[in-house]
């Protein structure tokens, strides 16, 4: 609760940082989602190019593909336990878990591959 009042009230105290350092951090690092469109449009405005138009925003795909990962890991530990102690019907329900995410997840990978390699 400190923590929050304290970064909100740093966050009003403080001046707004200059649309340079902006415009070059949008540059460097590529940031996606809703929250950089006033930056874009403004330096759209101002005539300054830091967007490329053909990328798109990875972090969806990628919170996608880390969901499917933890699938995979879990089905694949507990599906390994359920066959060792022959509980046979959840051991077989988990292995189709397992191909599933992982045939999803190969999927989602290579949507995404190009834009993050």
């Amino acid at each position: 609760m400190v923590t929050t009042v304290v970064w909100v009230l740093a966050t009003f105290i403080t001046k707004p940082e200059d649309k340079a350092v902006l415009n070059s951090f949008y540059k460097k690092t590529r940031p996606g989602g809703p929250g950089w469109k006033k930056v874009l449009d403004e330096a759209k405005e101002e005539g300054i190019d830091i967007e490329k138009s053909n990328e798109k925003w990875s972090v969806p795909s990628g919170i996608i593909a880390m969901i499917l990962g933890c699938i995979l890991v879990y089905s694949c530990m507990f599906a390994t336990g359920n066959w060792i102690y022959g509980n046979y019907p959840l051991a077989i329900g988990l292995t189709v878990t397992v191909v599933g995410s992982g045939f999803l997840l190969a999927k989602v990978w290579n949507t995404m591959k190009d834009d993050l390699l």
